[in-house]
């Protein structure tokens, strides 16, 4: 689980040292999935990672078969739907447990040199402005 919080500074070559904290879940060799689905912040899924919690849903969806809520089973495709979608990129983790922010990313997010962390369980959730993190995680 992908759990705690870290500032971060990109390096020259705009890679991100993937913290401690988070290196038991995302090791050398991972490919890191960038996912955008806010104007705050971007996430950070390993494929692994990004599986588990789309057979979460669909339990869930297979209980509210059960249950017979069509209403949360129409809610859940449409967040599968809408996570599969929001991928934008695929790097990987090299040998020094580093990531390559790529072009795409930096640009929508304006990325200059710091980044706030914020682990939620599956995901990482990358904020560009200590501002918006602050209001986010208070």
């Amino acid at each position: 689980m992908l759990l705690g919080h870290s500032v971060n500074n990109l390096s020259d070559k705009n890679r991100l040292i993937i913290p401690t904290i988070y290196r038991k879940d995302i090791t050398v060799s991972d490919e890191v999935l960038f996912s955008v689905d806010s104007e705050k912040y971007f996430k950070l899924y390993t494929k692994y990672l990004l599986e588990k919690e789309i057979e979460h849903k669909k339990r869930l969806m297979y209980l509210s078969i059960i249950n017979h809520n069509n209403e949360i089973y129409d809610k859940l495709i449409k967040e599968i739907e809408d996570l599969q979608e929001s991928i934008v990129d695929i790097k990987e983790v090299d040998v020094q447990n580093r990531l390559t922010i790529p072009e795409k990313i930096r640009q929508l997010y304006n990325i200059k040199k710091q980044l706030y962390l914020l682990g939620s369980n599956t995901h990482i959730k990358v904020f560009t402005n200590k501002d918006e993190y602050n209001k986010y995680i208070n």
